[in-house]
């Protein structure tokens, strides 16, 4: 998957499986999918975000607090 921003183009996000890189637009049209990412979450990371996320949209099935092995998150700041 691709997304590019609407609030902006100087990055875009790209997800391959369950890994997600936020890539440079500069970057993204010289490599692609192989540009060199300024920001790189890995499975475990983006399942806390998708749960986060949900919860904030209305779906409460699974809740925002999830804290899987390996995945550094902090809720309450």
């Amino acid at each position: 998957m691709l997304m590019r921003p609407s609030s902006g183009d100087s990055h875009v996000i790209f997800c391959h499986g369950a890994t997600m890189k936020v890539i440079s637009n500069e970057e993204w049209e010289k490599s692609k999918r192989d540009g060199e990412p300024s920001l790189t979450l890995d499975a475990a990371e983006a399942q806390v975000l998708e749960r986060f996320l949900r919860y904030w949209l209305g779906d409460v099935d699974d809740g925002p607090i999830y804290r899987p092995q390996g995945a550094n998150v902090v809720y309450d700041y």
